[in-house]
Parts: structure tokens; C-alpha cells; sequence
């Protein structure tokens, strides 16, 4: 059990049975279902694959999706502490539209997340703030009747931003709390500069896509390409898409928890490999979650990823593919290629 399951479960006896409860983004354990068996039945988003794959796993009633289209209101919803405070204000904002009149909010999460620093944030947007539990380093916060009545639209929070000609002056979309938000990141903009030296790409998976900055990238420099973009955040996924249409580009966009939903082989596995899963940082994450990746990989297909130089991709490389190249490099990042051709068979 998550340290923010058992605090939920010490304040069961604050939920009333039949209540109308909505949860976003439950811990990855089994509290949904202590708390579905003291109230009755409750509906269940998760924003975050991962989490979401396994409340199913469980048995838990799980939507992945950002914004459900909910005509009912709810007594109570409870809310999971998201990284970053633009998401946070945006889910905040989302949670008090469906909420009833009388209806009330839970937010929880780990001290080291930043939840202390999220009571301010209620009070901004609710009168009636108070801090209802603490524990397993830990807090729960509950706040009342939103300060203003507005209609919630998802729309609000999107921004658009483009990139510099030299990266094809593209239009790129964006939403709270995608990796980057708004701006052109060193790694991705050290891996942009490696890209026309790699076309024509073929086929193509952008693993960890984000707001689809690397694909657009190669749409704009090879039209033929077949580009086939993953993430595990829902957000993502969704800017994924608009920076796609914005550019007038095609691309097929698939939730993935790694690369074991696929189906095909690519001529070009292209990554600026995740190694954080919410706040959490995690150095080993995309060396498990692609760890398969030969399998996807065509006969000549190459793996090409932007990396922290401080992480062994570089071993890791040389474990799975017998073999690998500095493409590009400075004080921080390289770019690094291993190629299917050249593994240990």
C-alpha cells in the first residue's frame, strides 16, 4: 500500500456511503477498492498509464483520459497531487466544475512531493480550506465551495508555442505539466540537430513523445515517413496530437507503458528517454522500459536516443546491441545510435 493509500484508509470513516465520488488519479494499490466497499461504487480516472494499467489490473472500473464528458455532478472528489502547479490548478479548476454545490474536494500527497505548499492553492480557489489529516509523510487537505463559478474548458490551458527556423519553424502545442512545457529543451534540442543527418527515417516510433516536438520535426524533413508516437501521460498523447494538426502532419499516437503493446518493427526507434515517473526520479526507468527493443527493431534498424551523459545508456547499449556511436555531444548530453545490424546475434 502507497503511503497515500494508507492515509486515505485511516479517514474511511469520513466518506458516507452512497456518495457520489469521483477520484483522479488513485495510487497505483488497492485503496480505490477499501474505499468503493465502505461508499458503493466509484468512478475512477487516471491520467497516468502506468497507474492506470495496474487500478485495472486490480479490478478497479478505470478510465485513462484527461476530462470525461460528465453530465452529473459529484458529492466529493478526491484528487491526487499531480506534479507541477500548472497542473495542479488545472485538475484544481476541473475537480470544482463537476463538484455540487455542497460538495467537497480531497487533495493528498507525499510531503516530498509538495503537498504543504498546495493548501495555498486551495485557498485561492476555495473559501473553505482545512487540513483533515497527516501521516506517512503525508497530508490530506479538504476544501469547500469554489470562489467562483466558471465552466471548465481544456482549451484554456493549451499554449502554443514555435520553434526557431532552423528547427523548421514549427508550431508546437503544448499542455500543463508536459515535459518542457513551452520551451526547447537542451537534450531535445541537441537530438533536433541530429535528425536531418538521419533521414530518410522510414518507419518510425517516437518513444516518450511528449508535446511531439522530435516527430514533427521529422515529418518536416522526411513527408514519407510513417511516424508512430507513444507516451504514458495522457497529457501528452494530447498535445502530441495538436502539434501534429497544427503543422498539417499525420501520425499515429498510441498510449505506451514501454513497448510491449506494439505490434511492428521500425526502421528508427528515436527517444528522449524518460527517467522520472511523477516526482519520483527513476535512472534505471528507460533502460527497463526499452529493454525489449530489439524485437521492434527491422533488420537494419537503429535505436537513437538523447541522453544524460551521467545515466550508463552507454554500457547499457553496448549490453544489448554489442555496440554503439557518439552521434553528438557536449558537457551534459550525447546523442548515441546502436543498429540492429551490428548486435551480438
Amino acid at each position: 500500500m502507497t503511503p497515500t493509500g494508507q492515509l486515505l484508509l485511516r479517514n474511511l470513516a469520513r466518506l458516507q456511503s452512497g456518495t457520489k465520488l469521483l477520484w483522479i488519479n488513485p495510487p497505483a494499490d488497492e485503496s480505490w477498492q477499501a474505499v468503493e466497499d465502505s461508499i458503493g461504487r466509484i468512478f475512477i480516472i487516471s491520467q497516468d498509464l502506468v497507474s492506470c494499467n495496474y487500478l485495472l489490473d486490480s479490478g478497479a472500473n478505470t478510465r485513462f483520459e484527461d476530462f470525461p464528458d460528465l453530465e452529473e455532478k459529484f458529492d466529493h472528489v478526491i484528487l491526487s497531487l499531480p506534479r507541477g502547479k500548472p497542473r495542479l490548478e488545472m485538475l484544481l479548476n476541473f475537480a470544482g466544475s463537476v463538484l455540487n454545490t455542497d460538495g467537497r474536494i480531497w487533495l493528498l500527497g507525499e510531503n516530498k512531493a509538495g503537498i504543504r505548499s498546495a493548501f495555498s492553492r486551495l485557498e485561492e480557489r476555495f473559501s473553505q480550506v482545512s487540513k483533515v489529516d497527516s501521516a506517512r509523510h503525508c497530508c490530506l487537505f479538504e476544501a469547500k465551495h469554489p470562489r467562483t463559478s466558471v465552466d471548465f474548458n481544456p482549451a484554456d490551458y493549451a499554449a502554443s508555442w514555435r520553434l526557431e527556423e532552423i528547427y523548421g519553424g514549427l508550431h508546437i502545442c503544448s499542455l500543463p505539466g508536459v515535459f518542457a512545457e513551452g520551451r526547447l529543451d537542451a537534450g531535445t534540442e541537441m537530438l533536433l540537430k541530429t535528425l536531418p543527418s538521419l533521414a530518410p527515417f522510414g518507419s518510425v516510433l517516437d518513444f516518450g513523445c511528449g508535446c511531439g516536438i522530435i516527430s514533427a520535426l521529422m515529418a518536416k524533413l522526411d513527408p514519407d515517413a510513417c511516424i508512430t508516437m507513444t507516451d504514458i501521460d495522457i497529457f501528452a498523447l494530447n498535445a502530441a496530437g495538436k502539434t501534429m494538426e497544427a503543422n498539417g502532419f499525420q501520425a499515429k499516437i498510441l498510449p505506451g507503458d514501454g513497448l510491449g503493446a506494439l505490434t511492428q518493427k521500425f526502421d528508427l526507434i528515436v527517444s528522449n528517454p524518460p527517467f522520472h515517473h511523477g516526482y519520483k526520479t527513476d535512472m534505471g526507468l528507460s533502460m527497463r522500459l526499452l529493454d525489449p527493443v530489439r524485437n521492434f527493431l527491422s533488420k537494419k534498424g537503429s535505436l537513437v536516443m538523447v541522453v544524460n551523459r551521467h545515466i550508463p545508456y552507454r554500457k547499457w547499449l553496448d549490453e544489448k546491441f554489442g555496440c554503439h556511436e557518439v552521434l553528438r555531444e557536449d558537457s551534459r548530453y550525447q546523442v548515441l545510435r546502436a543498429t540492429q545490424i551490428s548486435s551480438i546475434n
